[in-house]
């Protein structure tokens, strides 16, 4: 579905990405629907897509399950290894994510479509703001600052960035510290059941012209193995403040919720950061 709308020249934002494999289906496909037009003579300058990857919420779930973990074991040197790595996961996740992007939007193959005017499609950090009050509430911003990327935050988060965020390039340093807490923070492998057909659920991909009623209403699409899809953002009206190196957009932004349709206005903002 994915490689089939970005074929027809349908720009998207495919989101609710969580894992690494996740990730590269999505952007192989990318890849893959350019390719497609090149065959069939269409043009590619004007394709664009970003595949939105969660942070912060694979650190609650991931320390929600250390915290198990160290209220079993007696060993102060096992308890301690455990504590060490709460809140870095999500991040070392990230950052291993965005090597994938650089293989993959590099080399022989993605040079032949650069120069035809292909464009990267974009990670984009989504679920940035910090829950825990125990860690900075800029760590989902300062260790992922990087080309190519995108940073959605909420309001809260911009101003505490803007207070005392610092704009380095990060998303690719320490990327072995960040493989080796994947590796240990990874639980051991178990048999799974597949769900059963009739409790899958389904999700949309949105065109992004809300002016278009046809498209305004989604493509239903089923959900790929370990990988989601679901309503795009659109941006509306973009306010653009440049300073240090970054770029900061904020905008109005219409939204349409498979599951909940009505939801309060405030929910209805967001707020983005590009690296340029």
């Amino acid at each position: 579905m994915i490689r089939e709308m970005l074929a027809e020249g349908i720009n998207i934002n495919v989101t609710l990405l969580f894992s690494i494999e996740a990730y590269e289906q999505v952007a192989h496909a990318y890849v893959d629907a350019l390719e497609q037009r090149v065959s069939e003579g269409k043009p590619i300058d004007r394709v664009a897509s970003v595949a939105s990857f969660f942070v912060s919420r694979v650190d609650t779930l991931v320390d929600r399950l250390l915290n198990e973990k160290i209220a079993e074991v007696e060993d102060p040197r096992d308890k301690k290894a455990l504590e060490e790595l709460r809140g870095k996961a999500a991040v070392a996740n990230a950052k291993l994510a965005y090597a994938k992007f650089e293989e993959i939007f590099s080399g022989p193959r993605w040079d032949a479509l650069k120069a035809a005017g292909a464009r990267p499609q974009r990670p984009l950090w989504a679920s940035a703001g910090t829950k825990n009050p125990d860690y900075s509430d800029v760590l989902y911003v300062e260790t992922l600052i990087g080309p190519h990327t995108v940073n959605t935050m909420p309001g809260k988060t911009i101003e505490a960035f803007l207070d005392h965020g610092v704009v380095k390039r990060t998303v690719d340093t320490d990327l072995d510290q960040a493989r080796d807490v994947i590796s240990t923070s990874k639980p051991p492998a178990s048999p799974s059941t597949p769900s059963p057909p009739s409790s899958r659920r389904r999700h949309r991909i949105v065109h992004p012209n809300p002016s278009n009623p046809a498209r305004r209403r989604g493509v239903s699409a089923p959900r790929w193995p370990r990988l989601m899809t679901s309503p795009q953002t659109h941006t509306k009206s973009p306010v653009t403040i440049q300073g240090a190196g970054l770029v900061l957009a904020r905008n109005d932004c219409w939204r349409q919720d498979v599951s909940q349709k009505n939801q309060p206005e405030d929910r209805n903002r967001r707020h983005f950061f590009q690296l340029r």
